[in-house]
């Protein structure tokens, strides 16, 4: 994500009616809390604060559009954009090389459901805050609830879902979406993670293909997929019984890369592994994770070298039960795992996401109090972000559309936060499709103006392992960091890391 920040004025506050200025009605403004106030009330609010930092106030007569609310507490909390209407329900996104992002659904664009060999997706442009939907049927794969992974050369590859077989790669400097080769074993709701020669690993995903017996494979390239008997599903399992049906203890493991050349498997069982992806594969047990339950649909995020963190999830996919609130660092530098518990979330939650910022902090998006599908009944509407520094967790601007179950949220390459879905339901009223944006604290100055964006004037298209690289910009700065693009589902995102 070598790549400067655009500057975007985002739109968060508006009229009730965009032809006010035409018809004499005299206008309603909703501010980005929500709050209403008639444009008298407005003019005299915008007046107030003139007066407080002797800012100049340009007539809006001929406008049929307030800008971005400028305050204050932006310098603390952000602020999100307005709700940006989107083609379909997002469950999946992925960034783009360029700055969009691709998001897709299923083979409906509100639903889900069999396997007809077609998807609808659409690319986000936040440059113009739109989105163009393309049907795609000539890979026959219905990629909903697949593993998801970003190749080292910026095309996406997704494997499995409702097309249970199947393995589809998006090239972003084609626009054109290529069949793969066919997994060895069928699944669906299963985990991938990119290794760092570049292939792809996956496991578990009992959700389609039948339940049970979804070993561990990695596709290359050259030798397409091909199965590691070494690391059975079994080893994300490791003995451990829990709460819920047995086609569900096998979805969305949380797998990393690790320093060590290993792949490090951290949860949601409590009990983590160590993954040997060499040959026909080994694993070991690398111990608990603290005293953390099994904690499926909770994130877990690679915020430093070697350092995760997790958080919320409940012992359940689907079984109605508590979320928790609980985070715990991982710290997986060297040859062994040492798991802490760390300060609990302000709200519990299951199925938000999780997204590193450039700064390296976490900021937790959405989720709900229990683990129910397709409901938004105690929604977590305000994000929390937590500090590396501090280790506690603080509340942020809250958004204005739950997201839940088949939500995404996803860094963009602007440093912004995009997060969009929920639901996918058919006609049921928790469907989503639509966005918002969110502009964390650091791009704000400290009196809630939008700050100047540096600009990285150059930088090395290619740089080795255990090389130094240069990069110039245009005015001084303190440190920069290193975000992998990655792609993202059902509160899983294997691939996205940071290196300060």
């Amino acid at each position: 994500m070598l790549k400067h920040f655009l500057p975007t004025l985002l739109l968060c506050l508006f009229f009730s009616s965009a032809s006010w200025a035409n018809n004499g009605n005299d206008p309603v403004v909703t501010l980005c809390s929500g709050k209403k106030m008639s444009w008298e009330d407005y003019q005299l609010y915008q007046k107030l604060r003139a007066d407080d930092y002797d800012w100049e106030i340009e007539s809006l007569a001929n406008e049929n559009f307030i800008p971005f609310e400028e305050a204050i507490v932006n310098n603390s909390i952000g602020a999100w954009s307005s709700v940006i209407p989107m083609p379909l329900v997002t469950s999946a996104a992925a960034n783009l090389p360029d700055g969009r992002v691709l998001t897709w659904s299923a083979k409906d664009k509100l639903s889900f459901g069999g396997d007809l060999g077609r998807t609808w997706t659409a690319i986000f442009d936040p440059t113009t805050n739109s989105a163009t939907d393309v049907f795609v049927t000539n890979t026959q794969h219905d990629m909903f609830c697949p593993g998801t992974t970003t190749l080292p050369d910026g095309r996406i590859m997704v494997n499995g879902g409702s097309s249970s077989s199947k393995s589809s790669i998006y090239d972003p400097f084609t626009g054109q979406w290529n069949g793969g080769d066919l997994m060895n074993i069928a699944r669906g709701y299963h985990s991938g993670v990119t290794l760092s020669t570049g292939a792809t690993y996956v496991v578990g995903g009992s959700w389609s293909g039948g339940v049970g017996g979804k070993d561990s494979e990695i596709w290359t390239e050259k030798t397409g997929w091909y199965e590691l008997p070494g690391v059975p599903v079994d080893m994300m399992l490791d003995g451990i019984v829990s709460n819920q049906p047995v086609q569900q203890d096998d979805y969305f493991a949380w797998m990393f890369q690790a320093p060590n050349g290993q792949l490090f498997n951290a949860g949601p069982s409590p009990r983590m592994h160590w993954v040997d992806p060499s040959g026909v594969g080994s694993y070991t047990y690398a111990g608990n994770r603290s005293n953390d339950t099994y904690a499926t649909q909770g994130t877990a995020a690679m915020y430093d070298v070697g350092k995760i963190l997790t958080a919320g999830g409940s012992i359940t996919f689907e079984g109605g039960t508590p979320a928790s609130n609980r985070s715990y660092l991982i710290d997986i530098n060297g040859n062994s795992a040492n798991a802490t518990q760390n300060a609990n979330m302000i709200y519990s939650r299951h199925y938000h996401s999780s997204v590193v910022l450039p700064s390296g902090e976490v900021m937790a998006i959405g989720g709900i109090a229990n683990a129910d599908v397709f409901s938004d009944n105690n929604s977590r509407l305000v994000p929390e972000i937590w500090s590396p520094s501090t280790g506690q967790w603080s509340e942020v601007a809250g958004m204005s559309v739950p997201r839940n179950y088949h939500s995404i949220s996803i860094l963009m390459l602007d440093g912004r936060v995009f997060t969009s879905g929920g639901g996918l339901c058919g006609s049921c009223s928790t469907n989503h499709p639509d966005a918002q944006i969110y502009s964390p604290a650091y791009l704000f100055n400290s009196n809630g103006t939008l700050a100047t964006r540096p600009t990285i004037n150059s930088a090395p298209s290619t740089s080795d392992w255990n090389t130094s690289m240069t990069v110039s910009t245009n005015s001084g700065i303190s440190n920069f960091s290193l975000v992998r693009m990655s792609a993202t589902t059902h509160s899983t995102n294997n691939d996205l890391r940071r290196i300060p």
